[in-house]
């Protein structure tokens, strides 16, 4: 229905070249220092899309930040002094990277897209590799994420030697005969996906194969390394000998220790403790800093800056390292203090305090009991087992620690049990809503039982419906173990969710998955590359071609009958076909596929069900809406901005067992937040109706309000909902397009197009108005635009096309203002009209006329990288067609801002 917008950024590329002195062994020095200027040469690189520089740098003052989701990198164009054929070279830089997940990503390359025609150094999920192209070194296993490395990889014309951190870690005989072509810093030398992620920093190229001596002065950290306690460490005792490894170039080292963060940081408040040539220091003795020891339950903070005043890079600053000193107090409880979902077979566990040898453990259901009560459970174990509790109730507990000589009194801490989860609807099997907001288990809330343990640490953020989980693309995932109740065979099922991805990078990641690692055997949902792919298993899946784009959630649903599957992304059915799966029950997974790949989601995933049963479209669409026992539906829509007529009265739907509703309204998030029936003002009543209005003022331009409605279910029971919020506005809304949707109230039934809508005789229907207008998108929930907006959720897609035969010769979609209400523009004083609208920028494509009778056209190509077999540059024109004897005069204004490959 509508043509997608799309936006091109062009950078200026001008590159100069000049031989270098006859005899130079370092063709290109890139230090990265807040540019891409080469030091050694005129190898100067432009920027592409945008990647920017950071002081978090390992050589210099700078080091380059690259996205590898945004496609940035730098592009040298094709330097011809850079070694070619069977020339001995060298290629060397630090890189550090964010993601281990599969696919190539790339730290610098050179020379062209045909095996062993190029030179370059990078990675393929965790392994190092150098190349060549098609033809490589590598060494498995190596990278980790946030952790910086110097990378080498030399050539002498028959052997190709990989180095990690000075150390030769793979080799081997290669008959490489490179051909000049592209140069980036980021980018593989091919058109493919594959760019770093991460930090790149002091880049070199020689013209000849450096010999490991010079490599690992090359590898030489600068700064001060591995300190000795390790950074954040417990250290059990009043003093310490610090230690660490001196930075390559040090001569002597400054040394710096205190108790603020910040002071040690800046080298203030008197925690320079002295320049020193030795690599230790000792703190906390009679005769050194802090003679009188240091103090259990504080943290201590330390920097070593490298100095060598014979370096004019010198000092080099060193990270702030920390060591703390156990408090003589019990410490980091499990279950955390203020832990909900707790095991009722629970065992209670703690750190002992500094010194301590004995424990006396108190537990019980009341605060006050167990912060006064001096008699409890001796243990002398680090552990306590309170017995079988409770299901949903509040626990409290503490440790008293006894070093020999004196009793130290414990914090009381707290935590709460599993609540009792009904089973609501017996098709739904699984059901993680992913709101816990904390500690390690998924909590299935469909009754059933299928809890999960969060692995390797993804991170409870906020996420499309209340919380989510943060999977870092590594290693983290939910895994369940408890499968035996999923449907298996050709048995009907559905599997969905809502997930937002971080990276488009090549490469699988899946948002969830159970079933066994063999071809049809699986059922899941996720990715590879930007594509959007069900399955299946054995690429025996269904899925649609450049789905996926960054930070944009989307809610992605997969069914299967026995004889059909059908892939669903936000509502809406984008692929089906004809199979013939016979899952076999093994792993489950949210975040991971269930075979040992290193295939994790990178981004966000948030409330996952599975089902025994084939959704229909409708109840796909329900399940988007979140928790059913939940109002929902809201109006004024939560974050919205209403004008004074429609913000009232306050609308929503309810529940699917809602008896009564309980409405809560304020001027305060919290107060709406922690209310209950007993809070004055903010408890409205129990009411049947699903409206409210407040009997307030809710006057123009006044709020933000939020409101607040529980439900009263048939069972007696109350589902708590979510705090909406909705501030009038100080202005009238003609259309702000967040109430149209793919049911009765699509758009063109309001915005009138060319294209029209529906069959004649037949309603609604409306012909089009004959111009070459179009309005909406079908492609999306609510036929709207959903990513480009400005405030709220939706916007109006528009095109046009001027030129479409058997149209006018002019777009336009309009409005008609009805009931329920007359438009006064008078009303509160207004003088304004606006419209906010967003298209391509002039630099893509303008065409204007100005002064009369000359026409200007601006317009931008993309890369002409054999466009279809032909590497020929792009050229948009326009033309004029004479009526009469006349001429017409062009010409080429300017050829800025071009591609970097076209040809002018």
């Amino acid at each position: 229905m509508r043509r997608k917008l799309t936006y091109l950024a062009c950078f200026v590329f001008v590159l100069s070249l000049s031989s270098s002195a006859e005899g130079a062994t370092e063709l290109a020095h890139w230090r990265l220092d807040n540019d891409a200027t080469d030091s050694a040469g005129d190898i100067d690189g432009t920027l592409m899309n945008g990647p920017e520089f950071t002081t978090d740098a390992i050589v210099g003052s700078h080091a380059l930040v690259l996205d590898g989701a945004a496609s940035q990198y730098v592009d040298f164009g094709n330097p011809s002094i850079l070694p070619s054929g069977t020339s001995p070279r060298s290629m060397c830089g630090w890189a550090r990277t964010d993601t281990v997940a599969a696919g190539w990503k790339w730290i610098a390359a050179y020379g062209s897209g045909g095996t062993s025609q190029a030179m370059f150094i990078g990675m393929n999920g965790a392994s190092l590799y150098g190349g060549g192209y098609g033809d490589d070194v590598f060494a498995s296993g190596f990278w980790e994420v946030d952790v910086w490395h110097h990378i080498c990889l030399t050539y002498d014309g028959s052997t190709a030697r990989l180095y990690a951190d000075g150390i030769e870690v793979a080799s081997g005989a290669k008959n490489w005969n490179l051909v000049l072509n592209r140069a980036h810093i980021g980018r593989q030398v091919n058109n493919a996906a594959e760019f770093w992620d991460g930090l790149i920093d002091d880049v070199r190229i020689y013209d000849y194969a450096l010999s490991p001596a010079e490599i690992r002065k090359l590898a030489a950290l600068p700064k001060a390394t591995k300190p000795d306690p390790a950074d954040g460490a417990i250290h059990p005792d009043t003093w310490v000998s610090l230690s660490w490894t001196p930075g390559g170039f040090a001569v002597s080292h400054d040394v710096y220790f205190g108790e603020n963060s910040s002071d040690v940081d800046n080298g203030t408040g008197g925690t320079f403790q002295g320049n020193q040539d030795t690599e230790y220091f000792v703190v906390g003795f009679p005769g050194f800093p802090y003679p009188d020891g240091l103090v259990p339950g504080t943290t201590y903070y330390w920097r070593i800056d490298e100095v060598n005043e014979a370096d004019p890079n010198s000092p080099w600053k060193g990270d702030v390292w920390s060591l703390t000193v156990p408090s003589k107090t019990a410490y980091n409880p499990s279950p955390p203090d203020g832990a909900r979902f707790t095991d009722t077979q629970t065992t209670l566990t703690w750190t002992a305090g500094f010194g301590a040898k004995l424990h006396t453990v108190f537990f019980g259901d009341n605060f006050d009991d167990v912060t006064n009560d001096t008699i409890g459970t001796p243990a002398g174990a680090l552990s306590y087992n309170p017995g079988t509790l409770e299901l949903d109730k509040t626990y409290y507990w503490r440790v008293d620690e006894f070093d020999g000589s004196t009793t130290y009194k414990g914090e009381t801490w707290s935590f709460r049990t599993m609540p009792e989860i009904p089973i609501s609807d017996h098709n739904l099997v699984c059901w993680w809503k992913l709101d816990e907001g904390q500690g390690t288990i998924a909590i299935d809330w469909s009754g059933h039982k299928n809890d999960g343990t969060l692995i390797n640490g993804p991170v409870w953020v906020a996420g499309y419906d209340d919380v989510a989980l943060d999977f870092d693309g590594s290693d983290d995932y939910v895994n369940f173990t408890n499968v035996s109740g999923l449907p298996s065979g050709n048995a009907p099922r559905s599997m969905c969710g809502w997930a937002r991805t971080d990276t488009i990078a090549a490469g699988y990641r899946w948002i969830a998955a159970y079933g066994s690692p063999s071809t049809s055997q699986a059922l899941f949902i996720g990715m590879l590359g930007s594509d959007l792919v069900g399955g299946g298993y054995g690429f025996d899946d269904v899925s649609l071609s450049g789905f996926w784009e960054t930070d944009v959630w989307h809610h992605i649903c997969l069914t299967y009958d026995g004889t059909t599957a059908r892939l669903y992304a936000d509502g809406i059915e984008v692929a089906a076909e004809a199979k013939s799966w016979d899952l076999a029950l093994g792993r489950a997974h949210i975040g991971r596929q269930v075979n040992d790949a290193a295939e994790f989601w990178d981004g966000l995933i948030d409330d996952v069900r599975i089902y025994d049963k084939v959704l229909t479209p409708e109840e796909i669409m329900k399940a988007m809406m979140g928790d059913p026992m939940l109002a929902w539906n809201a109006s004024p829509p939560n974050g919205s901005t209403p004008d004074i007529h429609t913000a009232l009265p306050l609308i929503w739907s309810p529940g699917d067992m809602a008896a009564q509703h309980d409405v809560y309204f304020g001027t305060d998030a919290d107060d709406v937040a922690d209310a209950d029936t007993s809070t004055a003002d903010v408890y409205r009543g129990r009411q049947s109706a699903t409206s409210y209005t407040p009997p307030e003022d809710i006057g123009w331009g006044t709020g933000p309000y939020y409101w607040r409605i529980d439900e009263y279910n048939t069972d007696t029971t109350i589902t708590k909902g979510k705090v909406w919020s909705f501030t009038v506005a100080d202005y009238f809304i003609v259309d702000d397009f967040e109430n149209y949707d793919s049911g009765d109230n699509q758009i063109w039934y309001a915005w009138h197009d060319g294209l029209g809508f529906g069959s004649p005789g037949s309603e609604p229907y409306f012909a089009g108005n004959g111009s070459g207008a179009m309005v909406g998108d079908e492609t999306t929930y609510s036929y709207t635009e959903e990513t480009i907006v400005h405030g709220g959720k939706q916007s109006m897609p528009l095109s046009y096309d001027n030129n479409k035969p058997g149209y006018a010769y002019y777009s336009e979609a309009e409005l008609t203002l009805i009931a329920p209400r007359p438009r006064d523009w008078t009303e509160q004083s207004v003088t304004e009209l606006s419209l906010w609208f967003r298209g391509y920028p002039g630099s893509v494509g303008s065409f204007v006329e100005g002064p009369a009778g000359t026409f200007t056209m601006t317009a931008s190509g993309a890369d002409i990288w054999a466009v279809n077999g032909v590497e020929a540059d792009e050229f948009h024109f326009a033309y004029k067609i004479l009526t009469g004897v006349g001429s017409i005069v062009a010409r080429v204004e300017s050829v800025e801002n071009t591609n970097a490959w076209a040809k002018a």
